[in-house]
């Protein structure tokens, strides 16, 4: 009866101390990260700023509008794009020697509120010309090309 009694104490105590034969538990774990700010944008197309056709004998002020279009890569939720530079400068219309200035204004940030793998965004580019600019600009074609640095 002894024996019996330390067999029965001796399984209790390995019982209760987790120090018997069972089965090793196996359990799935997910794992998963999300790296931030690591997208990048292509430029996409561009729409030409066109004044048309200014009058010297009757000058005003004119704005016109073109914008650059660039399509994201990569990026989470609520980032922004914009111009960081624009050259030459100063900006001026060119025919043959002679110039008309002018001013752009690009936006240094355009939010995209939505997200995903792929995103596009439109950046409008403004431009004026104040009307004393080309009060006295001889007739001609007057044309430019500027460089705009965009940025994520």
């Amino acid at each position: 009866m002894a024996l019996l009694r330390a067999f029965i104490i001796a399984a209790l105590i390995l019982a209760t101390t987790g120090q018997g034969y069972a089965a090793p538990v196996k359990k799935s774990l997910g794992v998963s990260a999300y790296i931030v700010g690591t997208g990048y944008c292509i430029l996409n197309s561009t729409q030409d700023i066109s004044f048309g056709a200014l009058n010297p004998l009757n000058a005003v002020p004119v704005q016109a509008i073109g914008n650059v279009s660039v399509v994201c890569l990569g990026f989470g939720t609520g980032f922004t794009v914009g111009v960081s530079q624009v050259t030459p400068s100063p900006l001026t219309l060119k025919s043959g020697a002679n110039t008309i200035a002018y001013y752009l204004e690009a936006p240094t940030s355009a939010t995209s509120s939505t997200g995903g793998l792929i995103v596009n965004l439109t950046i409008p580019i403004k431009a004026d010309i104040p009307a004393l600019n080309y009060k006295y600009a001889p007739a001609g074609s007057y044309t430019d090309t500027v460089t705009l640095q965009i940025n994520p």
